[in-house]
């Protein structure tokens, strides 16, 4: 008699977990996909929340901004 392997939880663990929860009444591929489109919303909305997030940040200083023109026609100046 073979034993079982060892599951160490994780991601991927999850990911398999949610996919034999769901695959019990779907398809096989069917859950994987619904798992699939849920984690893409999750990383979607992540991914907006952190936009967002960057667009409300303060700008940079002045001085930033013009010495970075400055070195851009520094650098034009050597070609």
């Amino acid at each position: 008699m073979t034993e079982a392997p060892t599951i160490r939880p994780g991601r991927d663990e999850d990911a398999e977990g949610f996919i034999a929860l769901i695959g019990t009444a779907t398809a096989t591929w069917v859950a994987a996909l619904i798992v699939a489109v849920i984690y893409g919303a999750i990383a979607g909305a992540l991914a907006l929340s952190g936009k967002n997030k960057l667009q409300e940040a303060t700008p940079p200083a002045p001085q930033t901004v013009d010495t970075l023109k400055e070195d851009a026609r520094w650098a034009k100046t050597l070609k």
